[in-house]
């Protein structure tokens, strides 16, 4: 398994992989029903630290949360 630095390289990695369609696909986002909200969490992980983000939409993409954080232990 390859040791990615950065989500780019990953992502990168995934396109060359994927058709044009299917990278579509993996990459659209659906708008939630109404009364839901929609969570997006990223986490990034290193053996020194995790650094984590997410935001939250309602389904007209109003933002209605958000929060990031740092975890600065040895995995």
């Amino acid at each position: 398994m390859k040791d990615y630095a950065c989500c780019i390289d990953w992502t990168k990695d995934v396109m060359r992989v994927l058709d044009r369609k299917a990278a579509a696909d993996f990459f659209t986002t659906e708008k939630p029903p109404y009364g839901f909200v929609k969570v997006n969490f990223n986490a990034t992980v290193t053996p020194n630290r995790t650094g984590y983000g997410m935001i939250g939409n309602d389904k007209d993409g109003f933002l209605l949360l958000e929060g990031v954080g740092v975890l600065k232990r040895k995995l």
